[in-house]
């Protein structure tokens, strides 16, 4: 049941508060029995009739004159902006995205603040009434997950290759790679298609940029990983010489590629806000333009850190001691089959004569690729000038 103020007012209680403003003899106990009221509605009747006349027999509104927390109408307009423009930008558009844009693009105040920032609930409430909260699927609790990631940076790499269609219907494949820790993209490589050598170079180029990881996980495909299938690859074979272990994804259960997964969807939605590349060299300035836009871009998972932020924290994982430093060289063999570096000359083989090589130096280590294939393996005597090649490559490779 109602309180007393939320019902329509009766005629018989509005003729018997005119008549007790007017002085007449009135019995208020009795009257407020006989009509349903308690005595405090009565005389606040009677207060208000004295005070405004027949206007105030209607009920006032309940709405509070003031609201402190409720959303602006400036706070509206700038949830709707944020979205749109998160929207045309391929990343993500929700409420903890949309509530970073804001937090990121609000100036300070006098007091040297930034504005309050509406709650993601607020967010949510906004875009709901404008009609643009999109709803999902429900999914498991966030909180039921059991999250796995490596402790340290290039502890564990994961490498995996996906197909894009150019603007001509020209299919080509970039290659993906991705650290486990801090979810940065290390490097994201155009090729004709997910080979032995495109991976590869994948490798080399994340590798030029982080230095070596300590385990390197991949699919199935031969391109990458053939331990399932009963052969080592020659990816296996190059990345064993260094010294990285490299592991391979159950069959049939991408999941165990996760992030690689996600990371692939993450770039196609990015890709779709755009028009189809023109060629595979346009395709790869789009890629780095998303590897630099991603890396640089606040990440739930991680705290609201960037995936560059966290990566750069550490601590960093790899093969080497800690004191040895990485580097990746090109170089090219001379026609005696010889390579030079830092003054020391090494035997590559007159076979390779006039070839570029890849030559990746960890420490006092130096291990040389003509093409994807491993070539010669050096331990540097300081003490000489003419480096003398070991007598056999790795056993594992």
């Amino acid at each position: 049941m109602g309180r007393d103020d939320d019902r329509e007012v009766d005629p018989e209680l509005a003729a018997a508060v005119l008549a007790y403003v007017a002085g007449e003899p009135v019995n208020v106990s009795v009257m407020s029995r006989r009509l349903g009221v308690s005595r405090k509605t009565f005389y606040k009747y009677a207060a208000r009739y004295a005070e405004q006349g027949l206007a105030g027999f209607t009920h006032d509104s309940r709405r509070p004159r003031t609201s402190p927390s409720r959303t602006t109408q400036a706070d509206a307009e700038a949830i709707v902006t944020a979205r749109v423009e998160l929207k045309a930008s391929g990343f993500d558009y929700g409420a903890w995205a949309i509530r970073t844009h804001l937090a990121e693009h609000r100036g300070p105040t006098r007091e040297g603040a930034g504005p309050p920032v509406p709650s993601e609930a607020t967010i949510n409430r906004v875009l709901a009434v404008r009609g643009l909260r999109e709803l999902v699927p429900a999914r498991r609790p966030r909180s039921s997950w059991t999250r796995f990631e490596r402790e340290k940076v290039n502890s564990l790499w994961q490498m995996d290759g996906f197909d894009v269609t150019l603007a001509d219907g020209q299919q080509v494949v970039v290659i993906h790679v991705s650290d486990d820790c801090s979810r940065k993209d290390l490097a994201l490589h155009v090729a004709p298609s997910e080979s032995a050598a495109a991976a590869w170079e994948a490798f080399v180029k994340a590798s030029a940029e982080h230095g070596l990881p300590m385990e390197l996980l991949t699919d199935n495909s031969r391109a990458f990983n053939g331990s399932r299938m009963g052969f080592i690859s020659q990816m296996e074979k190059n990345t064993r010489a260094l010294g990285v272990r490299q592991i391979a994804s159950r069959q049939n259960h991408p999941q165990t590629a996760g992030k690689n997964e996600r990371a692939h969807q993450r770039f196609r939605k990015w890709l779709r806000a755009r028009p189809l590349p023109s060629s595979p060299s346009h395709l790869q300035a789009l890629v780095e333009d998303y590897r630099q836009g991603y890396n640089h871009r606040r990440n739930r998972v991680l705290g609201g850190l960037t995936p560059a932020q966290r990566y750069t924290l550490g601590p960093v994982a790899g093969p080497a001691a800690e004191a040895a430093t990485t580097r990746i060289l090109g170089r090219q063999v001379s026609i005696n089959g010889l390579t030079t570096i830092d003054g020391h000359r090494f035997s590559v083989g007159k076979h390779h004569a006039l070839k570029p090589t890849v030559v990746v130096q960890v420490g006092t280590e130096f291990t040389f690729y003509v093409g994807n294939i491993l070539a010669a393996e050096f331990t540097l005597n300081p003490n000489r000038s003419y480096q003398l090649k070991r007598p056999k490559l790795s056993p594992m490779s």
